[in-house]
């Protein structure tokens, strides 16, 4: 036998397995101190199902705050466009019912602005009940959270649909929600409503 070669290490037996002792020298080769390495195997694999430590913790704490500051001024930003164009619509869809009424009644309906308080109001002549009524909208309020900056019809805030649903005049309504603007076009001659 050549003397470079070392010798063959220990193998385990059956009798190892069930805790046996090892023999104590096998051609040579002294048996490892500890435990058996089936029991070192079931050691290894019972520390792994512990919990995460606490710079694995801190490492996905630090990856979540980093996404979610990215995302914060995504979120604000569609969340100003949806409320700006909500506010944009709900005056279009007022305006054009407020031309409705006033067909409905035969008597005008009048819109009036008021940009100090973001605030509209429809007054109108009510046909089931026979008398003038007023419906507030609060623009400042939910969902919208607008502010309306300007409202000009000729030479005020005030447009009157006869009871042909025509209005008095046409003019602009200008809505905001932060640096985000719509502006409402109602155009008299043609008796319609866009928003820009």
């Amino acid at each position: 036998m050549d003397r470079g070669i070392a010798p063959p290490a220990h193998r385990l037996t059956p009798s190892d397995a069930a805790g046996a002792p090892a023999p104590a020298r096998v051609l040579g080769v002294a048996p490892v101190p500890g435990p058996s390495p089936i029991h070192a195997a079931a050691f290894l694999s019972a520390r792994s199902v512990h919990a995460f430590s606490l710079l694995e913790l801190l490492m996905v704490l630090a990856i979540l705050v980093t996404l979610g500051a990215l995302a914060a001024p995504r979120y604000g930003d569609t969340l100003a466009r949806y409320r700006v164009q909500s506010a944009a619509r709900r005056v279009a869809r007022d305006l054009n019912e407020a031309a409705s009424l006033a067909r409905q009644s035969s008597a005008p309906c009048t819109v009036t602005f008021t940009a100090a308080t973001d605030q509209y109001t429809i007054e109108f002549q009510s046909v089931s009940a026979g008398a003038t009524q007023t419906r507030p909208i609060a623009l400042n309020a939910e969902p919208y959270l607008a502010s309306i900056d300007a409202a000009m019809f000729g030479a005020d805030a005030i447009v009157i649909f006869d009871g042909f649903g025509v209005p008095d005049s046409g003019g602009t309504v200008v809505v905001s929600v932060g640096r985000l603007t719509r502006t409402i076009t109602l155009d008299a001659s043609k008796q319609e409503v866009s928003i820009q």
